[in-house]
């Protein structure tokens, strides 16, 4: 049985009872000097339980700020002047010997007797440290995944059940040379002038093209399905300084959930170049096969295993064959 200065049968019981319980339990005289510690609070302090009966409370328990150790004020002396309930601010800590710092949770109240007079203080403690070390691992997942959102090499929005804009990166803003103020809370038509938007007073999702905006369609399978659709190529003319710029892009949706809130993330990489390049070379392949067509000799062309893979009009009429 833990040592306290209380005697009697209904102490010793209640004394039993909160050594059983999770959280810390201290009771103090109204001089402040602990009456009643449990064991669970010992253990919170790194003190045995017979080494803190009459000491001051605020000499064995000090409270710390945890960013800057700044000393705070003891909360026992508040509940035992002013006869109410308080706790501790956010992120408080103590200092246990021999040990690393621990996040503390309290609240302390005034104890009274039957005629409601107050006769001493009790505070209940409860390490956190767990729960803060979580919610930092938290919160630098969150600070390291919008890190990476914002750099990334490619374009990156997010947009919300009613497929507004919520976020969008650097590199999809360079796309439309906007700002996020442009385009956050707008559809995605709005706030990057897609040309095909403008056709419809009502904008993005009634234009005339719009019913063919694979965009939109992936957008809304993720929102009604939870279904991702990746690497599809789409074709987007965008409106920027009075002027009308073509893009390719591969695109990524990816549905996510955002506290109960669906979400869809899009990735857009910028594949202008390429595609133009491979229209360049398909145009210079007609162009030279319909040249190679007006000569009037045989004309036919071999891969490197000497297999046929074209023939021009000359040799389809004079054999009637083709590849």
């Amino acid at each position: 049985m833990e040592y306290n200065s209380f005697s009697g049968v209904n102490v010793e019981l209640a004394a039993a009872t909160l050594s059983c319980i999770g959280d810390g339990v201290v009771s103090t005289d109204l001089l402040g000097k602990i009456l009643y510690m449990n064991r669970t609070a010992g253990e919170i302090i790194g003190l045995e339980v017979e080494e803190v009966i009459g000491q001051d409370f605020e000499k064995i328990f000090v409270f710390y700020q945890a960013d800057t150790f700044y000393q705070q004020d003891n909360p026992i002396d508040k509940v035992l002047k002013y006869d109410v309930t308080t706790g501790l601010l956010n992120n408080t800590v103590i200092l246990p010997e021999n040990c690393a710092p621990k996040y503390i949770s309290a609240t302390c109240s005034p104890v009274k007797n039957s005629n409601g007079n107050t006769i001493g203080a009790v505070a209940v403690l409860r390490d956190i440290t767990r729960l803060k070390n979580l919610e930092t691992e938290y919160r630098n997942e969150g600070n390291n995944l919008k890190t990476i959102f914002n750099n990334a090499p490619v374009g990156m929005l997010t947009f919300d059940e009613d497929y507004k804009v919520i976020q969008v990166n650097e590199a999809a803003l360079h796309f439309v040379s906007s700002t996020k103020e442009q385009i956050l809370g707008k559809s995605f038509g709005e706030g990057f002038g897609c040309v095909s938007s403008m056709e419809h007073s009502h904008g993005c999702g009634y234009g005339i093209n719009c019913n063919h905006c694979e965009l939109l369609k992936a957008a809304k399978y993720a929102i009604t399905e939870g279904t991702a659709t990746s690497n599809i190529e789409l074709n987007k003319s965008f409106l920027i300084d009075h002027k009308v710029r073509n893009y390719w892009f591969r695109a990524s949706i990816t549905p996510i959930i955002v506290g109960d809130k669906k979400n869809v993330v899009v990735t857009l990489m910028d594949i202008t170049e390429r595609v133009n390049q491979e229209m360049m070379l398909i145009r210079s392949r007609d162009y030279c096969n319909n040249l190679i067509d007006q000569i009037p000799s045989l004309v036919w062309k071999t891969d490197k295993d000497f297999k046929w893979n074209y023939v021009n009009n000359v040799w389809r009429s004079f054999t009637g064959k083709s590849c």
